[in-house]
């Protein structure tokens, strides 16, 4: 039997949880669209080497602004109050629930280095 853990740096979130927020159980990893226009309010965040950098994140509604979805209802992501992205239409939709409750929810997210510059993965809920 083998027990693998993360690198230490991994095991602890880069920001705090925000007040009042519901955390969602780290299920499985959704992509985010639009990082690339965000990149300045994810330097903060930026890795050190091929590391990620672990933070929690937030999410709210959103409606999809171009494309083939464009108008749909989607969520968008922040971390620490900014904007970062946000799931594609399907996406959102899948995940709508999630933010019934009305309530502030935030997921893990890990911000790492990817083709276009810093790219943010979420750790959401299993819903289907």
């Amino acid at each position: 039997m083998y027990l693998h853990l993360n690198e230490p740096d991994a095991c602890v979130m880069a920001n705090a949880l925000p007040g009042g927020a519901r955390p969602l159980p780290p299920e499985r990893q959704c992509a985010v669209t639009g990082e690339a226009k965000h990149q300045p309010a994810l330097q903060p965040w930026a890795p050190t080497g091929d590391r990620s950098s672990h933070v929690w994140a937030t999410l709210h509604t959103a409606s999809v602004p171009a494309g083939k979805h464009a108008g749909d209802p989607t969520i968008e992501v922040r971390i620490n109050g900014q904007r970062v992205g946000a799931l594609s239409g399907p996406q959102g939709q899948r995940y709508a629930n999630v933010l019934a409750s009305g309530r502030l929810v935030a997921c893990q997210a890990s911000v790492h280095r990817g083709g276009s510059g810093l790219e943010v993965r979420l750790y959401l809920p299993t819903v289907d």
